[in-house]
């Protein structure tokens, strides 16, 4: 069925003192445009596009419960001559016209249940099925394959998007493709532009799949590559019943690392949710204290899964890898980890988030993990076989590598981003933002020297939430860290205005920013289009 957006109301229905970060927003009718206040390089041209939850609330008196149920809403700042031009539109998905029509969710979300879908017939309510209808809420990232944007989640769905115009386009699902129910919302692109992500079967057995979509070649569109991807391989679930919850994955020159953690679907929950009806997605899933992170390496070349069984002495939490390489005959991984899934579940509670009601207890860490490439028979039980100057170990316990991380950081940091021309190489450097936590890295971004363990912030009001910064390389490409940082930051006061902020990558000094009437909103992930590619 097709369905038509409804006019969207001028102004925004919101909670009273509802915190400018977690207000319902409004679309752009027409772009606001900014002098840039400082001096930019003569190279920062291009375009930062942001994707997160943007619509929390309806006219008769529903909102959603959990902030990532927010419908999404892309944001855009064309960055040229000095001038800043914003923009921002929702994505015209159909769990988002449907809710409009409804005045509430009528497809299940992540924390909140779905009510009944006024735009079926009674007899299409009447068809059964044996996997309850999943949403293309695509409010998580943005990726771009063959020089097309596309916004995604953690569903079967992604759609595309009219970098241009923000229109947008057509749905993919990757259910159709490859039987994958759910798949990961950060698909990595290779030196070689082959793309890869990894998702995961609930119906044809529980299983993990790893999918290779090749790069677009000339009159190609990424759709031709759609149609030519593959399955590289396919792993089953370590667990009876159970399934890993997935966000991210890791990727060196020559392998990729998926990890399975012990927050999981379980598939009886699933089925169960098909009878009960309107169960959020949030209660299909458990966090398993009894249960380990297992890495699995899979050869990019021949989707072979290397044997050996790496676990972790203590299950953690992870939504993010921030990047992996291979030194010596290692696997080197950075990761931020969390000790148990409260980031997610109990913090992201939106009644919560609008009471500003934020706890330390529960921040995530950056981590360093070092995998040798090793057959087990050659290594000693309860020998060390990492062979490169770090604290994280890699110890034979019987027929397991059983690995234990290097701490990078205190508490605090999340969203990581490099520079993207060192993504599967050695780098030194990552950033990231506090804003999320409370702690040494609230209300800032930060640039961290992971082998150093050294950090430099930059702060400048607790009343500042800074978004996931993008790194903007210099074309000179003189060092990893030569480059700008660009982030979006929320003034949380009332009559103040939001900004984008520009800092000199290397010293973490500010350039420049660029002032906006216009509220700007909270977002999950971005992406730089440098002018080229726009």
């Amino acid at each position: 069925m097709s369905l038509k957006t409804p006019s969207m109301p001028q102004l925004p229905a919101n909670p009273p003192k509802s915190p400018k970060l977690f207000r319902t927003q409004r679309e752009l009718n027409k772009a606001e445009e900014s002098p840039i206040q400082g001096t930019l390089p003569s190279w920062v041209k291009g375009t930062f596009m942001r994707i997160g939850p943007g619509k929390f609330d309806f006219d008769k008196d529903f909102t959603v419960q959990h902030f990532m149920d927010g419908y999404a809403l892309v944001t855009k700042f064309d960055i040229r001559n000095g001038k800043v031009r914003y923009e921002k539109k929702f994505l015209e998905s159909d769990a988002y016209k449907k809710a409009l029509i409804a005045q509430k969710p009528v497809i299940t979300e992540f924390g909140t249940k779905s009510s009944p879908d006024p735009t079926k017939s009674f007899f299409s309510k009447m068809v059964p099925s044996i996997m309850p209808e999943l949403s293309d809420n695509n409010n998580i990232n943005l990726f771009g394959i063959g020089g097309d944007i596309y916004a995604t989640g953690e569903t079967c769905f992604f759609r595309d998007i009219d970098p241009d115009t923000l229109k947008s386009g057509n749905k993919y699902d990757t259910n159709k493709f490859f039987g994958l129910q759910m798949a990961s919302a950060h698909p990595i692109t290779d030196e070689d532009g082959y793309t890869y992500n990894v998702g995961c079967s609930l119906l044809a057995g529980l299983k993990y799949s790893v999918i290779k979509i090749p790069p677009t070649g000339k009159n190609e569109t990424a759709k031709d590559a759609f149609k030519k991807a593959k399955v590289l391989c396919n792993i089953s679930s370590s667990n009876t019943g159970l399934i890993s919850f997935m966000h991210s994955f890791g990727m060196t020159k020559n392998y990729l690392i998926f990890i399975e953690q012990p927050y999981v679907i379980n598939a009886g929950k699933v089925l169960g949710s098909v009878l009960a009806k309107a169960t959020p997605i949030q209660d299909w899933l458990e966090w398993r204290t009894e249960l380990n992170n297992r890495f699995f390496i899979v050869e990019k070349a021949t989707g072979k899964v290397l044997k050996a069984d790496v676990v972790t002495d203590v299950g953690f939490f992870y939504l993010h890898v921030i990047n992996s390489f291979e030194k010596d005959d290692h696997i080197v991984l950075d990761i931020t980890t969390f000790p148990n899934t409260n980031a997610l579940t109990k913090k992201m509670d939106l009644a919560k988030l609008r009471r500003l009601s934020i706890d330390d207890c529960d921040n995530p860490v950056g981590e360093r993990y070092v995998i040798p490439l090793v057959d087990l028979d050659d290594v000693e039980e309860g020998s060390n076989c990492v062979g490169l100057a770090s604290g994280a170990t890699a110890v034979r316990r019987g027929k397991q590598l059983v690995v234990t991380p290097e701490v990078i950081t205190e508490r605090g940091l999340e969203l990581p981003t490099i520079n993207k021309r060192f993504l599967s190489k050695k780098t030194s450097f990552y950033y990231a933002t506090g804003s999320a936590t409370k702690g040494y890295f609230e209300n800032a971004v930060c640039k961290v020297h992971a082998s150093k363990k050294e950090t430099i912030l930059w702060r400048e009001s607790e009343h500042y939430c800074l978004g996931e910064p993008q790194f903007i390389q210099n074309p000179e490409k003189k060092s990893e860290d030569d480059g700008v940082l660009v982030t979006a930051v929320v003034d949380n006061r009332e009559k103040t205005q939001d900004f984008l902020l520009f800092l000199d990558a290397k010293t973490m000094k500010e350039l420049g920013r660029a002032y906006f009437k216009e509220e700007i909103p909270a977002a999950v992930h971005g992406i730089w289009l440098p002018e080229d590619d726009v």
